[in-house]
């Protein structure tokens, strides 16, 4: 009996510990689609922390430029702001892309930084780096 005692003990002593800790609490991990003004849809996959309104993101973009390919987005999220990497791997590119969430994630207000690879940055390739924003709308 009493190692059923001790047994029934450490089951509600393990139970009790993981019902307090944050992670229980966490929301499960949701899935948004936004499109913006050039019609390129990025997938943004949301996977909750352990604290209130911020994670981590991945997901795909897909451009308006005809070939469907989908391309690999992670990044962060905090409150309304996110900042995600994305590897144009065809072109090779890669962009990194800040944004605020707006009207209760319905939209994404982004700026991005673009740089293509390049071998002469100082002369022939002085464009390989852009700078361009987006209007994002939840599909």
């Amino acid at each position: 009996m009493k190692l059923s005692n001790n047994f029934l003990t450490i089951v509600l002593a393990i139970g009790y510990l993981f019902l307090s800790t944050p992670a229980a609490y966490a929301i499960n991990d949701y899935t948004a689609a936004y499109k913006n003004q050039r019609g390129s849809v990025i997938r943004l996959n949301f996977h909750p922390g352990s604290k209130a309104n911020e994670g981590t993101l991945d997901g795909t973009v897909t451009l308006s430029d005809g070939n469907n390919a989908a391309y690999r987005v992670s990044g962060f999220y905090n409150d309304n702001v996110m900042a995600v990497t994305i590897n144009f791997s065809q072109s090779k590119q890669v962009t990194a892309m800040i944004g605020h969430f707006m009207d209760n994630k319905t939209k994404i207000e982004t700026l991005s930084l673009d740089a293509l690879q390049t071998k002469n940055l100082s002369t022939t390739d002085w464009n390989s780096t852009t700078i361009r924003t987006s209007s994002y709308t939840k599909l």
